[in-house]
């Protein structure tokens, strides 16, 4: 199965990598798309395809447009410079934004059938954001860009096909939209800001391509110290956007304006990953990731549009915007302290208390009985020994077994584990 030829070697994020330098290199910020003005061709029918596969699709669907979708987009890039006049790079980027919508929610998939999501997910943006620079300042005019990006993106097709053998993870997906409002306006507002500074920092920069050593920095921290709350998180990216610009207009110098980039691409980063980490908790990853990447993508969508009619006010409302998401993100945090340490919030649901080995938003899913085999389970128990302690067979204990596989996504004991623990369950490293 997938999950088990996946284990031993970093599929998950090296084809997250070549995912993120398709994407980096071509279609949201390469030679082509600046050339072209080609960015809003690709984003709108990627955003209707993502939510199209996460709101309306199922997983047949999926399966079938998983290879069509991946050799569209590689084909397609690859053939542009060579066969398509310039004039048709507005379709071809329509096409690739519709092409592309299965292989975003696939990544979500192979990253989370890994032995640690949310690192292969840091390591994936740290190498394809790196080969994307170091390609920049090797061709600087994008010659080589849809060629190699195009290439990156065919060896992934080996894992489609026992993608096919996933079982179908149709879970609802309580809590999903709690950051996901913050991801967009932040994507809204500090695309702004780096739409504003970059021409600056162009002209005044120390060493290009350093910037992106600050976003890959931001990326690898933020995997290290991300816990289950990820409000501080969010927090400390929206601020060192707010720093940043800060920085740029005070210190009106090169110096400013190379450290306010510096900050803008860490917050970058660190915004990024905690969007990662998010909709990775989440079984059901064609709604969860199809939906989180959308948001991702219909903030700078948005972004680009505001820019477009913004003008000279631009700065300013991206400036604006930034306190009020800093304001936002505080009285967020701050409320969900209260919460927490409130007695009501800490009620059980039901007769049966919590276990406080099992991650809050799967216990909805489960039954009293299941959470009490799952408790077991998680203390390393054998069936044998978990039947005894509930005085049930352990025919019974398998029964509940499944059906605790089927509702958490899980498909072995050691992924159940990872999956379903609340203290950094995406992190937690894999069982011996």
């Amino acid at each position: 199965m997938l999950g088990k030829s996946i284990d031993s070697v970093p599929v998950p994020a090296l084809a997250f990598a070549a995912f993120v330098f398709w994407l980096t290199s071509v279609p949201m910020g390469g030679a082509l798309a600046d050339m072209q003005g080609a960015l809003l061709w690709f984003l709108l029918p990627h955003i209707a395809g993502l939510l199209l596969l996460a709101l309306r699709g199922s997983a047949r669907l999926f399966q079938r447009l998983l290879p069509i979708g991946l050799l569209s987009c590689a084909i397609g890039t690859i053939i542009q410079p060579f066969f398509l006049p310039a004039t048709a790079t507005p379709l071809l980027f329509v096409i690739l934004g519709l092409a592309a919508a299965p292989l975003s929610v696939f990544m979500g998939i192979l990253l989370r059938t890994a032995g640690q999501p949310l690192l292969s997910a840091a390591a994936g943006l740290a190498i394809g954001n790196l080969l994307t620079t170091g390609l920049m300042l090797l061709q600087p005019d994008g010659g080589l860009w849809p060629l190699l990006s195009g290439l990156a993106l065919l060896p992934i097709l080996f894992w489609t096909r026992p993608a096919a053998t996933l079982p179908e993870v149709n879970q609802p997906t309580p809590g999903l939209m709690r950051y996901l409002p913050f991801i967009f306006f932040f994507q809204l507002i500090s695309g702004l800001m780096y739409a504003g500074l970059l021409p600056a920092y162009l002209g005044a920069a120390y060493l290009p391509g350093l910037e992106t050593g600050f976003y890959i920095t931001a990326v690898l921290l933020a995997a290290y110290l991300m816990r289950p709350r990820k409000d501080i998180m969010l927090m400390g990216g929206a601020m060192a956007a707010m720093l940043g610009v800060i920085l740029w207009e005070v210190v009106a110098t090169p110096l400013g304006e190379n450290l306010a980039l510096y900050l803008l691409m860490g917050a970058f980063g660190i915004i990024d990953l905690v969007l990662l980490a998010h909709v990775l908790s989440f079984a059901n990853q064609r709604r969860a990731y199809g939906l989180g990447f959308a948001t991702l993508c219909v903030g700078i969508a948005g972004g680009e549009l505001l820019l477009q009619f913004s003008g000279q006010w631009s700065v300013a409302t991206g400036f604006t915007g930034l306190i009020v998401l800093n304001l936002a993100l505080a009285a967020l945090y701050l409320l969900g302290r209260s919460q927490t340490e409130s007695p009501s919030a800490q009620a059980p649901t039901d007769t049966v208390s919590a276990p406080s080995s099992i991650r809050k938003d799967l216990l909805p899913l489960l039954s009293a009985q299941e959470r009490e085999v799952l408790e077991n389970v998680i203390e390393g128990k054998t069936y044998r020994a978990i039947a005894a302690e509930l005085s049930v067979s352990e025919s019974t204990v398998k029964t509940y077994m499944q059906r605790i596989y089927k509702k958490t996504g899980a498909y072995r004991r050691e992924q159940l584990v990872r999956l379903v623990t609340p203290e950094d369950p995406l992190d937690r490293p894999q069982s011996v």
